[in-house]
């Protein structure tokens, strides 16, 4: 089976946070080399006592493709 490996048993949640939050987290994961989804799931989990560690495996990123001509 192709794809991502599961991260678990999650739920969403969608929520607006302070301009100023939001840029050090974004700053934060991209230093990081995972998406901000998951370094907000782990600041979260950690902030209100379920222990868990960073996601050991970088954002996927898709490679560009090298195209020589286009038809």
């Amino acid at each position: 089976m192709a794809g991502r490996r599961s991260k678990g048993d999650r739920h969403a949640f969608m929520t607006r946070i302070p301009r100023a939050a939001a840029d050090r987290v974004l700053e934060d994961a991209q230093r990081l080399g995972i998406s901000y989804s998951d370094y907000i799931a782990y600041l979260v989990a950690n902030a209100v006592g379920v222990e868990t560690s960073l996601p050991v495996t970088p954002k996927e990123r898709q490679e560009e493709l090298p195209l020589q001509t286009a038809s």
